[in-house]
Parts: C-alpha cells; structure tokens; sequence
C-alpha cells in the first residue's frame, strides 16, 4: 500500500504544481510581454558631449540622432536656430562677443562625448536642405521661399549617412 500512497501523493503535488502555473502563466507572460513591448527610458547627461566643442562652436536646436554600427553617435542640428547676436557673436564682422560660432550641421561622437568628425551645410558638393530666407543667417541672396532645414539623419549599414529635410528633399554623403 505504501507505493500506492507515494504515488498518489505524487500525483496530487504535480497536479497542483500545475494547477498553480497554469493560473499563473498568462499573467507571466503578460508581464514579459509589457517589457518586450515598453519604450526605452532614456535620462539626459549633461556632460554629454564633451565640451567645449573645437572652434567655439555652438549647436542649434538637435534634429535627429543616429547610432551606427560602431556605437557612433551621429546627430544633425540646424545651425542657423542659435540666438542671432546672442549666441553667435563670432559669426559677426567684427565679432560681437567672445563666443559662439555656428557648429557643422553633422557631427559624430563616440560613446564617451568625444567629436569624432564633423561636414555639412550648403557649397560641400551635393544638395543640402536649405533655410528660409527670413532666417537671419540666411545668405542674402537666397531664394527658398519655405522652411525646409536640416531634419533628420540616418546611417545605413554600408556607413553612407543620409540626411533628410522637411521639404521630402535630402542629401547623402558617404563617410
């Protein structure tokens, strides 16, 4: 009888063992689903990027970031969006202040902050997305009649980085 016992038991205690993750599994999954499914939770660090920035220079309001295969991070800005004589004071002739220039609209920096290289703007060889001409640092003899600046980046896995507008237009450069 006692093997008839031993088993009996054993049965009860799997059937409840199962009973128990039966209930309890659709929960489970739910909770892994809700991770799989959540949107990363970024925080600002304000010692990234490192600075000073080379040449004094001064980045306009962030368009667009990238990470490339390398852990690089590539961000677009638009310039042209700092403070006219109160953030670009060496843009003047004569300068009007010991600080600020205009940075390139495209920079990249390693993970620790670090800029890597930096291109971009109107005259480097290819279509670049252009300003309005009410914009104060627009050349004055430009003849865009909207807003379409600098809006987006993108580095594909063949490293060619490609920078889009809010006109459909773009640029692409290969690094």
């Amino acid at each position: 009888m006692k093997p008839l016992v031993i088993v009996g038991t054993a049965a009860v205690v799997v059937a409840l063992v199962a009973g128990i993750a039966w209930r309890e599994a659709p929960q489970a999954l739910a909770a892994q689903k809700t991770k799989a499914d959540q949107m990363p939770v970024f925080q600002f660090d304000p010692s990234w990027p490192k600075i000073p920035l080379p040449n004094n220079w001064a980045l306009g309001t962030v368009t667009g970031v990238d990470v490339d295969e390398h852990e690089h991070v590539w961000i677009i800005h638009r310039p042209h969006t700092l403070l006219h004589n109160y953030e670009d004071g060496l843009e003047h002739n004569p300068p009007t202040a010991l600080c600020c220039r205009m940075a390139p609209p495209v920079l990249e920096f390693d993970q620790a902050g670090n800029l890597l290289r930096s291109w971009g703007g109107p005259g480097e060889g290819f279509q670049w997305p252009q300003h309005a001409p009410a914009d104060m640092h627009a050349p004055a003899n430009s003849s865009v009649a909207s807003w379409n600046g600098e809006h987006t980046i993108y580095v594909d896995y063949q490293e060619h980085v490609w920078v889009g507008n809010n006109a459909g237009t773009g640029a692409t450069a290969t690094s």
